[in-house]
């Protein structure tokens, strides 16, 4: 008769539930034992045994938990929670910073590495030395890396799951990441107990959402001159109320032995208080008003209800290249163009403005350090003419979300009407710069990441069985977890393709939110 046993240096195991999970949680091998004060409980090799040779071993363990119990005569008995080596995974920071693009957009070559060597870059953090990675093929996408002291474990687990994979420690003793469902199919033989019985589920989403980082707008902005009325708020000049005290109207301010071409000499007496206001912003503070040709519309599509449905602004200006990966614009600075009066030489100018201005771009304000105004053929002051070419995101309207380039892609296997699963990529946008668009570069590039990430609901059919005796899982795609049970009534395996099924271990949905709050709660 064969005979099963489990063995553990400084514990005399008496039974053992060992569940091997997917995922960077480790797995947790529950026993029952007596102490061996004799041994140390250093050492940390799990090892499953059958007819004295070894069938499984777990290296680097370590006991989570030990407690005290009572059988029923009276005997003690001690209660103890082993897990395998990802123990140790929590424990790993990393820092690094990859797939960074310079101001042309082009990656700069010592940064760049793959998806897959972004992986073995985790892996290698974690202190793996023997690994086996399995992936999609995204040759287009180099995902932006930018880690300061980041758990290598949740970014490995991030990545990974972003790509429809799943990560396991397997018999071999190998960490292994294979496509979700891909895999053969696992032993059946005579030592079955509880054959499989295949089963779709219907709980999966009937269409998969990839969406974009905000897309990018670079549009040339109508800039109107304003001033700070006398509590703050900023309104158009003849809209000010200390514009009436004032001879006329904002177009007709210059005044008799003012020096130079500066409208504002001897303003001091005549605004009564008000000079710091006027003198301070007046023709130099200038504030978004309108795209260029007079309108709000974005695109023949798309448009803001107000100007300021793209605040805040970007403070620089994209680059377009055929992938725009990246978390923010890095190209050349916004910049001022129009038409205006030269102090210096009396001349209305019509360029590009080179000299030094401010921009707030949380509010749209262009705050320049000298007057900018024009002069009329009756030879009065007029607010310059100014464009502001900058980029920007945009919403409909103050109470919606940012305009996103977004693909919907129906499942196979889900369930009419069930909504959809979202998948988001900030680092992922369209630049859109009036009549130019990277748009058809980015689009097929979704369709590469959907056609990865929707192998978590296509992992079908489900079906689980169980065997006399240790039956070791194959390290594939479609084995989300194993279990071994040792005891006086034998030895009996558990497994199952494309699911998990409850045990003292936590199902993965439970183990990702307690490795996502890990962030901010530490002993999570």
């Amino acid at each position: 008769m064969t005979q099963w046993h489990v063995t553990y240096p400084g514990l005399e195991i008496l039974s053992a539930d060992m569940t091997a999970c997917c995922g960077v949680t480790p797995g947790v091998c529950h026993v029952i034992a007596l102490r061996k004060e004799e041994e140390s409980l250093d050492g940390g090799r799990l090892t499953f045994w059958e007819d004295g040779s070894q069938k499984l071993v777990f290296h680097d363990c370590a006991i989570a938990r030990m407690l005290t119990t009572k059988t029923i005569l009276g005997g003690i008995r001690l209660s103890v929670d082993i897990l395998d080596r990802r123990w140790k995974w929590r424990y790993s920071g990393v820092s690094g910073k990859f797939n960074v693009r310079d101001s042309y957009g082009e990656i700069i070559e010592e940064t760049k590495k793959t998806y897959k060597e972004v992986l073995e870059y985790l892996l290698d953090e974690l202190g793996e030395k023997d690994y086996q990675i399995t992936i999609p093929s995204i040759p287009e996408y180099l995902p932006p890396i930018d880690w300061e002291y980041a758990r290598a474990d949740l970014e490995l687990s991030k990545l990974v799951e972003f790509i429809g994979c799943v990560i396991q420690l397997g018999t071999d003793n190998v960490v292994h990441i294979n496509i979700i469902g891909d895999g053969p199919v696992y032993p059946l033989d005579d030592s079955v107990v509880l054959p499989i019985y295949d089963f779709t589920p219907q709980n999966y989403p009937e269409h998969i959402e990839v969406v974009c980082g905000p897309t990018v707008y670079q549009r040339d902005i109508v800039l109107e001159a304003v001033g700070f009325d006398r509590f703050g708020e900023l309104l158009p000049l003849n809209e000010l109320s200390y514009a009436s005290l004032i001879d006329g109207s904002w177009n007709t301010l210059y005044i008799p032995g003012s020096t130079g071409l500066y409208p504002f000499g001897g303003l001091a007496t005549k605004l009564h208080g008000y000079e710091d206001e006027c003198i301070e912003h007046i023709y130099r503070m200038y504030r978004i008003k309108t795209f260029q040709d007079s309108s709000l519309d974005l695109t023949a599509d798309d448009s803001v209800e107000k100007i300021t449905d793209i605040l805040p602004l970007l403070d620089k200006l994209p680059t377009l290249n055929d992938l725009a990966h990246g978390s923010v614009p890095g190209g050349p600075l916004p910049y001022v163009s129009g038409t205006w009066l030269d102090p210096f030489t009396g001349y209305s100018i019509e360029a590009k403005f080179y000299r030094r201005f401010h921009l707030n771009v949380e509010r749209g304000l262009v705050i320049f350090d000298e007057y900018m105004f024009n002069k009329n053929a009756d030879g009065q002051f007029t607010e310059a003419d100014l464009e502001l070419t900058v980029a920007f995101h945009a919403r409909p309207d103050q109470t919606s979300g940012r305009y996103r380039l977004s693909r919907e892609y129906t499942t196979t296997h889900g369930k009419s009407g069930s909504g959809s699963a979202v998948l988001n990529h900030d680092d992922i946008y369209v630049i859109d710069i009036g009549t130019t668009t990277n748009e058809d570069d980015v689009a097929p590039l979704l369709t590469e990441l959907y056609d990865a990430y929707q192998k978590i609901y296509e992992g079908v059919p489900q079906g689980a069985a169980r065997w006399v005796g240790i039956v070791f899982y194959p390290e594939a795609g479609n084995i989300h977890q194993w279990r071994w049970v040792v005891n006086q009534l034998g030895c009996y395996t558990y497994g199952g393709k494309n699911m998990e099924i409850p045990v003292a271990a936590p199902l993965k949905f439970e183990r990702r939110v307690r490795e996502i709050a890990s962030r901010e709660l530490p002993q999570c």
